[in-house]
């Protein structure tokens, strides 16, 4: 889910030979080199991996008739099945449950029936109801839905301007105790304007969202999207219409407190230019003062409470991760397993965009990742059969309900289907087919996102830097390989299920884009060639993780400290 600080990183392949070393050490040293790399023999397989084979899979994967692939549906059941038939007519070994290509698990789900909402001002000893209403299916009310809010909350409402926090720059809307209370902003955080940088880019909603309901301790967000009502009762109208789908999903094993408790919520004008005590024309303005003075702003508490209380129906529903085997063919290597991983799941149908689309098909979210692994899979079976298998065993696993937070790769690092001692590496590819913003401004999609690999184990780096000398020619850029990234994609997707196991990962990325969990993220817009690009990569890093003499080690001291 699919928004900084190093810049592009383009690694170098042979190490540099000290001008004193005698002949035959520089030999030495040279042949060593030429032992890992495995570019000669293997590159062959990688023209396997086509622009028309992932063409070919995403449109099928990612069209209407696979309705988004949403969690609990029969279409990503069907999702599933297209999966495993693919691994078994490709002759791989099931790596399920009970000698199939399934591992079967359970997740707790709820279903809203509706949230009634009551806000009261309070002001000395005086209490006086300003607003009851209930949002339904189909039926907007004065505030709308947009992630959680399946458990009861209440508290006072803070406005806290934009809720941005940039201390280099003197910006702190988020000075004051918020705990157990409400926290009102308006939505778009103002980075640059007209060429000045106000709070920096890096810190976009995901991060005020985090900082908010997580180191805050909120109640709850409202965030006010607009100041048309009309607008408002649209977007409200589409959050009931959301509420037909689970609204929350977890491993029934797991404490609740590994679940989201708080509420996300926008705020219709009319309520907003109520706290502010001001008339809705009137919230255009205030934003842009506050834009215009955004290191003055302080936030203060307003004289209103706001209690949510929703109903709530609870089930149980059956997920299955596909997991399919290739084994190694060194004898003393093939017990170790190099586990890849891509979410097959999307957000299914929801509310309808401008254009009345509902199906969120998830191409680029993961159809490529997804599709991409079967391309890899077919490339090293190939090689297999053609007498260059590689030393240490492959899993190929597309996990389910990634979406609901990593939930079946949680599953499957909680109950592997090896051991777990014996997985020595994860690769995570996950939107992989498009540009972001930036690359696509400058008109070049030759760049990957590497998040891990030398922020965890200088090993694991340097397999990667061989691999990318013989596979593709992309740029491999680092700007979110930071553990301090306040985006933290390098625990928002499922290698961090294995990672925080202590298992070194790579996670391949592109960036998020317009469409990110948008109707919009259709095939037609996925960049077939560049898609094919990354995932030769992809498969050649992990030729050189299976071919290496010895397993990645983890060297990273701040990553071991951070998962403890």
């Amino acid at each position: 889910m699919i928004t900084l600080n190093s810049s592009k990183h383009r690694m170098s392949f042979f190490p540099i030979l000290l001008a004193g070393l005698i002949t035959a050490c520089s030999s030495a040293e040279e042949t060593a080199v030429e032992d890992k790399n495995h570019g000669e023999d293997f590159r062959p397989y990688l023209e396997l991996i086509t622009s028309d084979f992932l063409k070919e899979h995403i449109y099928y994967f990612a069209g209407d008739e696979m309705e988004g692939r949403g969690t609990g549906t029969e279409a990503k059941e069907r999702a599933a099945e297209y999966i495993a038939e693919f691994q078994e007519n490709l002759g791989l070994t099931p790596a399920g449950d009970d000698q199939t290509f399934y591992q079967t698990f359970e997740l707790d789900s709820r279903r809203l029936e509706h949230i009634a909402f009551h806000t009261r001002k309070i002001t000395g000893e005086d209490t006086v109801t300003v607003d009851e209403s209930e949002l339904r299916p189909e039926e907007p009310a004065s505030y709308s839905r947009i992630f959680g809010g399946e458990h009861p909350a209440e508290g006072k409402i803070v406005f806290a301007g934009f809720g941005a926090v940039d201390e280099e720059r003197g910006v702190n809307h988020l000075d004051k105790d918020v705990s157990g209370k409400w926290v009102m902003v308006f939505d778009e955080i103002p980075t640059v304007v007209e060429g000045d940088t106000l709070v920096s880019p890096d810190y976009g909603s995901q991060s005020r969202f985090n900082e908010v309901m997580f180191r805050k301790g909120a109640a709850g967000m409202l965030v006010i999207t607009t100041d048309d009502p009309e607008v408002y009762e649209q977007e409200s109208r589409n959050a009931g219409y959301e509420m037909k789908q689970p609204v929350s999903l977890g491993l029934p094993y797991q404490s609740s407190r590994d679940r989201f408790q708080g509420a996300y919520m926008s705020v219709s004008p009319k309520m907003a230019a109520q706290f502010l005590n001001m008339e809705m024309d009137e919230l255009s303005e205030k934003k842009e003062r506050i834009t215009a003075d955004i290191t003055g702003f302080s936030p203060f508490l307003t004289d209103f409470h706001l209690e949510s209380r929703p109903e709530v129906i609870d089930e149980v529903i059956e997920q299955r991760n596909v997991a399919a085997m290739l084994e190694g063919a060194d004898p003393d290597l093939r017990d170790e397993v190099i586990v890849i991983t891509a979410h097959y799941d999307h957000l299914g149908i929801g509310a309808p965009d401008d254009e009345g689309d509902q199906i969120y098909n998830g191409a680029d979210d993961n159809a490529s990742g997804s599709m991409g692994m079967l391309a890899t899979a077919k490339a090293l079976k190939q090689a297999k059969e053609d007498g260059n298998g590689l030393k240490r065993s492959i899993m190929f696993l597309h996990v389910a309900a990634e979406e609901w937070g990593l939930l079946g790769s949680r599953y499957f690092s909680d109950h592997p289907t090896v051991p777990i001692e014996q997985i020595v590496a994860n690769i995570n590819m996950d939107m992989i087919g498009r540009w972001d913003e930036k690359h696509e401004e400058k008109g070049d999609s030759s760049y990957v996102y590497i998040i891990g690999a030398e922020i965890i184990s200088s090993d694991l780096n340097e397999m990667l830097d061989l691999a990318s000398e013989w596979s593709a020619d992309l740029e491999l850029n680092m700007r979110y390989n930071d553990l301090d990234d306040p985006n933290q994609f390098y625990r928002r997707s499922d290698h961090w299920s294995l990672g925080r196991l202590e298992i070194p990962f790579i996670f391949f990325f592109s960036g998020v884009h317009e469409d990110y969990h948008q109707p919009g993220d259709t095939p037609d817009k996925i960049l077939y060639d560049t898609l094919r690009e990354r995932v030769r990569l992809i498969t050649a890093t992990t030729v050189e993780i299976a071919n290496a003499e010895n397993r990645p080690e983890i060297d990273s001291q701040e990553f071991l400290r951070r998962t403890e």
